[in-house]
């Protein structure tokens, strides 16, 4: 009894931390007058995305809208893990989803790319003109910044382009880790770094910041957007309906709508 008890505990805690940053979509005013709607985490990155395709969701499957959480995907992955009652995930990169079908908390079957993005270097209309391959020409006191690698997949993937790049060993010193993407563009936007890497998506309607390179050679690191449904899915059919439509050409079109890449071949 102690035991279940402690993991009934940790459910309910968990179960406060995501809905403490739920956001519910325009489309979800019906989802209250369902018994168990479906919870939905998604990575911050797709912040601009998923309302759409909740949207366009909830006109094909009226009742049926997602109730959706927005995070960092290791966060959440973490919140799955410590018993949040999540039924669908969809995160930026694929190893949060791997941790969890390793841990037995999400369908091997189910894991499905449903979309790629690329990485930029970003930066101030009044910034320096820095490229990816130049970084390490920035001046001492100038800040490069990126999401968390330990938490952010957009972080960790730069992490990866910087060594691909030979320069993670030369800007370490200099790096300034945002929580999630949003926090990383904060940093460029308000001076504290420089320059920033982030996904092109990210850019997208973000005034005042300016795409300075891609990195969109063969051998970069390609960022891809992976949904699978979590152990909880089986009490509740309706994640494996949204599922479906997430990688549906409907759903791929929508993702194409907002600057996202296609399905890696």
């Amino acid at each position: 009894m102690k035991g279940k008890y402690s993991v009934r505990v940790r459910r309910v805690v968990a179960c406060a931390l995501l809905l403490s940053c739920t956001v519910l979509c325009p489309a979800c005013s019906s989802a209250g007058h369902e018994a168990e709607p479906v919870l939905f985490a998604a990575a911050a990155s797709l912040r601009n995305v998923v309302p759409a395709l909740t949207a366009d969701f909830g006109v094909r499957h009226p009742g049926a809208e997602p109730i959706v959480s927005y995070g960092a995907s290791g966060t959440l992955c973490s919140q799955v893990q410590a018993g949040a009652p999540v039924h669908l995930v969809l995160f930026a990169a694929e190893s949060p989803v791997d941790r969890l079908v390793a841990l037995g908390l999400a369908d091997l079957d189910s894991k499905t790319t449903v979309a790629s993005n690329q990485l930029v270097l970003v930066g101030r209309s009044d910034g320096p003109a820095a490229k990816l391959r130049s970084l390490a020409s920035l001046e001492s006191r100038q800040r490069l910044a990126i999401g968390n690698p330990d938490f952010v997949p957009a972080g960790a993937y730069a992490k990866q382009l910087l060594g691909v790049l030979g320069l993670w060993r030369v800007l370490e010193s200099r790096l300034v880790y945002g929580g999630d993407v949003s926090r990383t563009l904060a940093y460029v936007r308000r001076g504290e770094a420089e320059v920033g890497l982030v996904y092109a998506t990210d850019v997208r309607g973000q005034e005042g910041l300016l795409v300075l390179d891609r990195a969109d050679w063969q051998g970069a690191p390609q960022p891809r957007v992976v949904s699978a449904l979590t152990y909880l899915a089986s009490e509740q059919p309706r994640a494996a309906l949204f599922l479906d439509y997430v990688r549906s050409g409907e759903a791929r079109s929508i993702f194409a709508r907002f600057g996202f890449g296609p399905v890696p071949g």
